[in-house]
């Protein structure tokens, strides 16, 4: 019988639970009046925009003049460093925070979508012309970010040790 390694599987639910609070720290403000909005008591539809604001940019901001010229991902960056630096301090090693922080970004999209679709959000829109730019840009920093967050912490966790 194969041997449950609780690191690592705590290693991928808790960074997971917590993708849907760490937005917050960052963009408050305008999700919350999204959700607001939009959501209008439908439970799947806040959940949705909350994974969504995950891989949001606006990098069309920096022509407009709105925001400054990284600050428009940098909130994301940071959210998805520390979301894979929980990750590899909980499995301990570089190869497995690797892997463990590789599946919460896979994970967190593939909830945004089917919560999307069970939501009844229009998704095409984001996955085509140049609001698909934006959405694999958004993917690109999660997985960067999230992937250099695994790194920094599966050095400083220290090996996996087998037991």
């Amino acid at each position: 019988m194969a041997k449950i390694d609780y690191r690592l599987v705590c290693g991928i639910l808790i960074p997971v639970l917590l993708s849907f609070l760490t937005v917050y720290f960052f963009n408050m403000e305008e999700l919350m009046s999204l959700i607001i909005s939009n959501s209008s008591s439908n439970i799947y539809k806040a959940l949705s925009y909350v994974l969504m604001a995950n891989f949001s940019l606006d990098p069309s901001s920096i022509f407009t003049g709105v925001d400054t010229p990284f600050g428009f991902f940098i909130p994301h960056v940071v959210m998805w460093l520390f979301l894979g630096y929980i990750s590899g301090t909980i499995t301990k090693g570089i190869k497995r925070s690797v892997i463990a922080t590789s599946i919460v970004v896979i994970i967190d999209l593939l909830l945004w979508i089917l919560l999307s679709v069970i939501a009844g959000i229009d998704l095409m829109s984001l996955f085509t012309g140049i609001q698909l730019s934006q959405t694999l840009l958004a993917v690109f920093i999660a997985f960067i970010g999230g992937l250099t967050g695994g790194i920094l912490g599966g050095l400083i966790s220290g090996p996996h040790e087998d037991q």
